[in-house]
Formats: C-alpha cells, structure tokens, sequence
C-alpha cells in the first residue's frame, strides 16, 4: 500500500535546454525531486542515463555521459522513473 502520494513512472512538466557533448540539463518550470541517479531522460528517441540532481535548485540535471543527441533548447521531454534501485530485488535495495 502507498502512502502520502501516488506512485509517479514519469516527468514531463515545464522544459529542458542541452547542448550537445554536454553533461548539463537545465530544466525551466520543472521540480525534479522525485529524479533519482539512473532513471532515464528522454527527448524525443534518444535517450541518457540520469548521473545526478543538483539538489540544491532540484533544476539541473547532470548525465552519466554527454548528450549525443544535437543542442535542444527549450523543448519538451521525458524522464522516465525506471532507475533499477526503484524496484524490488534490486541487489541495492534495503527491505525495511
């Protein structure tokens, strides 16, 4: 049973700007709190891996490799809650 909230499998809200060969995401109108290291961040069908959250603003996103994909400013995008310490049986995950 979930408690205090519903269980979120996705983020879309406000937007995103990235250069390309950058490890840098900075996010306009979006509150990443619930962005863990290893879920995924998609823009259109490209896809990276999530490194980190400056948890101090909760609007920058640092990749775990440089962004492939070209220069997107201001765009739409997707982060997907799929880190693998997000489910059960994960060989991280504490039983509480």
């Amino acid at each position: 049973m979930a408690y205090g909230r519903d269980l979120l499998t996705t983020y879309d809200k406000g937007t995103i700007s990235v250069a390309h060969g950058s490890r840098v995401v900075r996010g306009q109108d979006v509150f990443w709190l619930d962005v863990q290291s290893c879920d995924s961040l998609m823009i259109g069908d490209i896809s990276a891996t999530i490194a980190a959250v400056d948890a101090s603003s909760l609007t920058t996103i640092e990749l775990a490799a440089p962004w492939c994909g070209e220069t997107a400013e201001d765009v739409t995008y997707l982060i997907r809650f799929d880190a693998p310490s997000r489910f059960p049986g994960y060989m991280g995950h504490a039983d509480a």
